[in-house]
């Protein structure tokens, strides 16, 4: 293995699309808005609902999947590999949605979960005829994130903006080395992904 497959692996790991709302919320705390406000055990209980909702349930069945030989490889190559996946991910994202809407009286986070949940319907429904980057679905929906949060609280986003466009094109190439979508695959993905949370979190 080069070193560059190296790095596209670790970068497409650390950057796991399940991994982007938990991003998500780190971005609204760190940003210059009521989110920093918030006070630290708040904060705490916000960010453990969203990591334990939307990436650690979801991935406590790969195991199974695996065993199961529904999927062959963490990496879920092909199309098909994808699809219960994203089902059970459907399943855990709408969860966390439902549950933090009815204990946590916050709107803002509550939106920003019904956008993720909307990205992977969409990503499920797209995957059943076409492979689509959820990769780049994910950081499409954090660029957004920024996006409607500036244009909500007059912000200054800027870094955040940079850092994004940034990650946008490292992840891009990471899935490109290792041939696990092509470029239209990645910018669709990308698209996409901004206009679904953007048109939640801006619109509603």
């Amino acid at each position: 293995m080069d070193f560059q497959t190296k790095i596209s692996r670790i970068i497409s790991a650390v950057f796991h699309p399940l991994l982007m709302p938990t991003y998500g919320v780190l971005v609204m705390f760190s940003s210059n808005t009521f989110f920093s406000l918030f006070t630290l055990k708040l904060k705490f209980i916000i960010f453990s609902i969203i990591f334990l909702g939307t990436f650690l349930l979801p991935m406590l069945f790969m195991p199974f999947f695996l065993y199961k030989k529904y999927i062959k490889k963490m990496e879920m190559k092909t199309r098909r590999e994808r699809i219960l996946p994203l089902v059970i991910t459907f399943a855990s994202f709408y969860l966390t949605y439902y549950y933090t809407n009815k204990l946590l009286p916050l709107p803002l986070i509550s939106r920003y979960l019904l956008a993720g949940t909307l990205s992977v319907a969409f990503s499920l429904i797209v995957t059943i005829y076409w492979k689509i980057s959820l990769h780049l679905i994910g950081v499409g929906g954090l660029l957004a994130l920024a996006t409607a949060l500036s244009f909500r609280f007059s912000a200054d986003f800027r870094l955040f903006y940079i850092s994004i466009f940034l990650l946008a094109g490292v992840v891009g190439f990471a899935r490109l080395h290792l041939k696990s979508h092509t470029s239209l695959q990645v910018y669709t993905g990308f698209i996409a992904g901004f206009l679904i949370v953007f048109s939640i979190m801006f619109t509603f």
